[in-house]
């Protein structure tokens, strides 16, 4: 169990339309079920509530992501529910 407030996560916007105006913003974590034909997850960021857990502090910066729908994003989970 990691319980280190400074660790960066990488996640995904799942729902809305995210920009750069949303670093330092709190986001809510989206627990929708995957796909059993992938494999993959469909867990993420919901872009479209500004509080939650999730603090964005800043995007992905790779070729094959825009700051757009479905945006990669880098987030911290603050200890301190004030930050």
């Amino acid at each position: 169990m990691y319980n280190d407030p400074d660790i960066v996560y990488e996640a995904q916007f799942t729902a809305g339309t995210p920009a750069v105006s949303f670093i330092g913003s709190k986001y809510t974590l989206s627990t929708t079920a995957g796909s059993t034909n992938t494999g993959r997850s469909a867990e993420g960021v919901t872009a479209t509530t500004g509080s939650g857990v999730a603090l964005c502090v800043g995007f992905v910066d790779t070729p094959s992501n825009s700051i757009a729908a479905n945006a990669r994003a880098y987030f911290r989970f603050p200890a301190n529910p004030f930050e």
